[in-house]
């Protein structure tokens, strides 16, 4: 028990310190990769210590047969009090996981039809809506459909031509790399485990950087770094 339930678990408060570090000595594209894996890792190896402890003191109880009872060692036995709290953590989990997981599927579908009512018919990757605040971020397409980007006409008019590229750049890096997954992933590991906390902004913030460095790339460093300190400097602005 001590091997198989405990050790695991106690493993993930200084990963949820040591990976952020870990991380920032990697590309950010590795250590975003990284980071994510790290916490759906901690948060499987959580859900099955917590399921383990809870399953640990049921079997304690004095109804079960006998023949049951006996499998268990008796150094291997949890205590009533530590199999309650393993549940109520268990339970309390799952229940934040199915929180995030209904937000998300709600967001998607307001995102969807609100672009689909502001461009009936259109298919295009580039939709600008009417807005006096900065902001652009990228929407997933839905099944395996190409993905939109949207875009405000604050946004553009705070960037210049080339700006515009290298912010087209970072959005486009998002939908072509997936990050709206790592992000969920990251997301649902905290839900699972709060002591996750740290590493899942750690992974967002590498996730961010990845998109950066692509639209480096596209562009160049300085014109992507134009793009980031324009849009840093408007109040208000938003850009994922």
């Amino acid at each position: 028990m001590i091997v198989t339930v405990y050790l695991p678990l106690l493993a993930t408060l200084p990963l949820a310190w040591l990976a952020p570090m870990l991380g920032r000595r990697c590309a950010p594209a590795v250590a975003a990769r990284l980071l994510t894996f790290l916490a759906g890792l901690a948060a499987l190896v959580t859900l099955g210590a917590l399921g383990l402890l809870m399953i640990g003191a049921t079997l304690r109880r004095p109804e079960l047969s006998r023949e049951v009872a006996t499998q268990i060692a008796d150094g291997d036995s949890v205590p009533a009090w530590l199999g309650a709290l393993a549940s109520v953590g268990l339970a309390a989990g799952l229940i934040r996981l199915g929180r995030i997981l209904a937000r998300q599927r709600h967001a998607a579908q307001a995102l969807h039809h609100a672009i689909a009512a502001h461009t009936p018919g259109s298919d295009q990757e580039l939709v600008v809506v009417p807005d006096s605040a900065c902001h652009a971020f990228a929407v997933p397409g839905r099944c395996g459909g190409r993905g939109r980007i949207v875009v405000s006409t604050a946004m553009l008019r705070a960037l210049d031509a080339s700006e515009r590229r290298a912010l087209l750049a970072h959005e486009r890096a998002h939908l072509r790399h997936r990050h709206h997954r790592h992000a969920l992933l990251l997301a649902a590991a905290q839900a699972v485990n709060p002591l996750l906390a740290r590493l899942r902004a750690e992974g967002e913030f590498q996730i961010e950087r990845w998109a950066d460095e692509h639209s480096a790339h596209t562009t160049s460093r300085p014109i992507a770094a134009r793009s980031l300190a324009a849009a840093a400097l408007h109040p208000g602005d938003g850009r994922d």
